[in-house]
């Protein structure tokens, strides 16, 4: 044994202190080992992230649909008349997609030159038989 600061140190007493020290390191370092797994594991994070994130869409939507559901009981003559909108608005957008396709087509195009044609010439026809008087 030696002696420090007049009292007797045993090496028994300082091979258990080290190891608690080392027992303690080690315990420490695989916490941070297995902190800086966890923060290097994207795919995990990225997965948990997103789970949150629609568990979070979930049930904002379903309040959403909740307070419509009651706004709709509350309100009926408004929600039929919005719904009467969005029909008529349908009806109306897949009419001018249609009208346009319509246009587009060569067929199209050779009925209105074709209209156009015969339109004009008939104005000219008039206007002569009134020139004429015949």
């Amino acid at each position: 044994m030696s002696m420090k600061n007049g009292t007797k140190v045993g090496t028994d007493n300082l091979v258990g202190d080290l190891s608690e020290d080392v027992a303690e390191t080690r315990e420490a370092l695989a916490e941070t080992t297995a902190e800086l797994a966890k923060k290097a594991d994207v795919k995990a994070r990225t997965r948990e992230t997103v789970q949150h994130a629609a568990e979070r869409a979930r049930e904002s939507g379903q309040q959403a649909a909740d307070e419509v559901g009651e706004s709709v009981r509350r309100h009926p003559t408004r929600w039929a008349s919005i719904g009467a909108g969005v029909v008529a608005a349908t009806v109306a957008t897949i009419g001018a997609l249609k009208w346009r396709q319509a246009r587009r087509t060569p067929k199209g195009r050779a009925e209105r030159a074709w209209r156009t044609t015969t339109r004009r010439f008939d104005k000219s026809i008039k206007k002569a038989t009134k020139r004429f008087g015949h």
